[in-house]
């Protein structure tokens, strides 16, 4: 029984430690180095992110994500990036299915 409480707690610890993360969707406008600059244009907003030691990843729709190197964020792509205060953990560029 407490064993079963245990995975309970850390389930929902591993959890909740997800939703914390947010999300920022837009096209990048600007690359210097590992810093970039994401323009949402629907919230009209713009963000700059140090994407130094993010999982970068190539996405298309329908298919499963793909791993790439940061040289793939590129002005004009389309990205979502996952970020936590100031430290970005993941960017996913995302691409049109061909």
């Amino acid at each position: 029984m407490l064993r079963k409480i245990l995975c309970v707690v850390g389930i929902l610890a591993i959890s909740i430690g997800f939703a914390v993360a947010d999300e920022f969707k837009g096209k990048v406008t600007k690359v210097s180095g590992t810093k970039i600059t994401v323009e949402n244009k629907k919230d009209n907003k713009t963000m700059d992110f140090d994407i130094v030691g993010a999982k970068v990843q190539k996405v298309a729709k329908g298919e499963a994500p793909a791993a790439a190197e940061a040289s793939a964020v590129k002005e004009g792509a389309n990205v979502m990036i996952k970020y936590d205060g100031t430290k970005v953990s993941e960017v996913n560029v995302v691409s049109k299915k061909k």
